[in-house]
C-alpha cells in the first residue's frame, strides 16, 4: 500500500488523503502526507487533526 500512496502525485491531494486513510487505523480532519511515505503496520497509526507528515 505504502507503493501505491508513494506513486500518487502530490498534485492529487485527493487521492494521496483517500489512500493515507485506508493504510491508517484514524485520522482527524485535514490529513496531508507527503511521499516518499514509509510505514509498518499502518492500522496501528493514528492521528488526529491538522496532521502533516513530511519527509527529508
Amino acid at each position: 500500500m505504502a507503493q501505491e500512496f508513494n506513486a500518487i502525485p502530490e498534485t492529487e491531494l485527493e487521492k494521496q488523503e483517500e489512500k493515507a486513510r485506508e493504510i491508517l487505523g484514524s485520522a482527524g480532519e485535514n490529513l496531508v502526507i507527503h511521499s516518499d511515505w514509509k510505514f509498518d503496520n499502518g492500522k496501528n497509526i493514528q492521528v488526529g487533526d491538522n496532521f502533516l507528515a513530511n519527509c527529508n
